[in-house]
């Protein structure tokens, strides 16, 4: 975080948080919280971005939450969390001074590259729920073909397709030529049914953005969706 510039200061308690100001950012770990600690939390007015095992339900303290952030902790999914929480802090401060719009808010088209038909029902059922528009690729290879032609907002990516499987899939996008309609830089979002200590970290290196383990919940969808497209779906 220093190489970001951000002044940082590490506290292994929050009894010293009592001067903490609604400009400061709290990253706070899972195992931190308690019925005391959220009643310190509550009274703050900064943003909390809590650090969470994987497979571990995120219960955070709602008047503050702004993002959870899955353990082990990658570059990528941090940045993209404490600039939501920037930005959100930032529309919060200027909601009384915008007019309001008459103009409906534009839907994030999502591509799911998924093989398994009964995981496509389900995970566009859930995406839906949020107001995405999905489309469907059945395997690495086609995903590339859409990608090329069409402009996607957020790709949530199986690990373990024939033809082309997830990994080397995220490596090609990440090389994707300017001319494709679809930027290299395009969050992707790893889709594993492998819980194994170790797979989250497969995905980070093979490009991914973030990891979110099957079965797919709701819940966890959500998470992903306010972080990596930067604002809320309801």
């Amino acid at each position: 975080m220093s190489a970001w510039n951000c002044q940082v200061t590490y506290l292994d308690t929050l009894d010293h948080m009592a001067h903490a100001s609604a400009q400061d950012i709290i990253l706070l770990d899972e195992q931190m919280l308690n019925e005391s600690t959220r009643e310190k939390l509550a009274s703050l007015q900064g943003p909390v971005i809590e650090l969470v095992g994987q497979n571990k339900q995120s219960e955070p303290p709602e008047s503050c939450f702004a993002a959870s952030v899955y353990k082990p902790v990658h570059r990528r999914a941090l940045y993209a969390a404490i600039e939501n929480a920037l930005l959100q802090e930032e529309e919060s401060d200027a909601v009384n001074l915008e007019e309001p719009s008459s103009a409906p808010e534009q839907q994030a088209l999502v591509l799911l590259v998924e093989d398994n038909l009964t995981n496509q029902i389900v995970a566009k059922g859930i995406l839906g729920l949020f107001g995405l528009t999905v489309e469907v690729a059945e395997n690495g290879e086609v995903a590339l073909a859409m990608l090329k032609e069409t402009t996607y907002n957020l790709i949530f990516m199986d690990c373990q397709m024939p033809v082309m499987d997830g990994y080397e899939a995220t490596r090609a996008i990440r090389e994707l030529d300017p001319s494709s309609a679809t930027p290299k830089g395009v969050p992707v979002i790893a889709l594993s049914a492998n819980a194994m200590k170790g797979d989250d970290q497969l995905c980070f290196d093979a490009g991914m953005d973030d990891h979110v383990a099957k079965p797919i919940s709701k819940d966890r969808l959500g998470e992903v969706i306010e972080l990596w497209l930067g604002k809320k779906h309801s």
